[in-house]
């Protein structure tokens, strides 16, 4: 997004525009991967435990520079990129309420300091399904997810994400 603080000046009979304009873009892509086995299976509940692994790839920029009436100051530029793979323990249960009604719960955890990286996350996703037919069934479900996670480039340099993110989820599934 962009952002301008302006102010206007009269200088000896003159009026100016003075101010600044900060840039700044944020790109954030998640790869999930999955391992989770069955440990228990009951007439309506299913239970799976297992592992797995969320890579963030985070890309940030920002730019500013400053201005007086048509003279543009010094421009400023930075940006950085952090690739981070999180593993997590990951928790997933199944239940069956009738034919067509059924639900889930996914969870994941993890908090770990390795090499130049410090982090946690944490992960929530209860889901409620109707079987629409054979082979078509719709989900509604609501997602919780917490990041924590810096990377020290040096001893005075370091990139952080610390984001949340929340919001209904809504999937429309076909089986084979």
């Amino acid at each position: 997004g962009q952002r301008t603080a302006n102010r206007d000046f009269n200088f000896d009979g003159n009026e100016y525009s003075a101010g600044a304009v900060i840039d700044t873009e944020l790109g954030l892509d998640t790869y999930i991967v999955n391992l989770l086995y069955q440990v228990y299976k009951g007439d309506s509940t299913e239970l799976l435990l297992g592992g797995g692994l969320h890579a963030f790839d985070l890309d940030t920029s920002i730019e500013g520079r400053a201005f007086v009436g048509d003279l543009n100051g010094a421009s400023g530029a930075s940006s950085s990129e952090l690739l981070a793979p999180l593993p997590n323990l990951r928790a997933q249960a199944f239940f069956t309420f009738s034919d067509r009604w059924s639900g889930s719960l996914s969870l994941g955890w993890l908090s770990a300091n390795y090499g130049d990286y410090d982090g946690s996350f944490i992960y929530a996703h209860p889901r409620l399904a109707y079987q629409l037919g054979e082979h078509w069934a719709a989900t509604l479900g609501y997602q919780y997810v917490n990041i924590d996670l810096t990377q020290e480039k040096s001893s005075r340099r370091e990139l952080a994400l610390d984001a949340t993110f929340t919001g209904p989820t809504v999937y429309l599934h076909y089986r084979f």
